[in-house]
C-alpha cells in the first residue's frame, strides 16, 4: 500500500510541475500595451529602395573607328510618378566632366572616332519630383 501511495504522489508531483504553468499567449509577450488588429486589416510594407543607374551599352563587343556606340541608362528601383531628366557627360582625364548639347535622352548615340574612343562617360540623371 505504500508503494502504491508513493508512486501517486510521484505521479501528483509530476503531472504538477507539467501542468504549473501555463503556456505564454501573444499578450503575455507585450508588456503593458494592448494591440488591436482588425480582421480586414492585412497591413502595409513599406520599403524604401535606393534608387540606382546603370549604363547599357550596344554594341557589346569591342568597337573599332566609324562604329555607331549606344549607350543606355537602365533606372533601378524609380518610381514610376518620379520625374527626372537626363544628361550625358564625357571627359578624357576623369575630372573635367564636359555636358554633351542636346543629349537628355535615356539613351545617347554617337561614332567612334581617333579622339573619343577613350573618353570617359556617365550620365548624371536629376531627380526633380520624388513619390514615395
Amino acid at each position: 500500500m505504500k508503494r502504491v501511495l508513493l508512486i501517486l504522489l510521484c505521479f501528483l508531483f509530476v503531472a504538477g510541475a507539467a501542468f504549473g504553468e501555463a503556456p505564454a499567449t501573444p499578450t503575455d509577450l507585450v508588456e503593458d500595451e494592448y494591440v488591436e488588429i482588425d480582421d480586414d486589416d492585412w497591413g502595409e510594407v513599406t520599403i524604401k529602395f535606393e534608387r540606382q543607374v546603370y549604363i547599357d551599352v550596344d554594341p557589346k563587343r569591342g568597337v573599332v573607328e566609324g562604329d555607331l556606340v549606344t549607350f543606355t541608362a537602365i533606372l533601378v528601383n524609380f518610381q514610376t510618378d518620379d520625374v527626372f531628366t537626363f544628361q550625358w557627360q564625357y571627359t578624357s582625364d576623369t575630372s573635367n566632366w564636359v555636358s554633351i548639347d542636346g543629349a537628355t535622352e535615356q539613351t545617347y548615340s554617337f561614332i567612334v572616332d581617333k579622339e573619343n574612343y577613350q573618353y570617359w562617360w556617365r550620365v548624371m540623371v536629376t531627380l526633380l519630383e520624388e513619390y514615395e
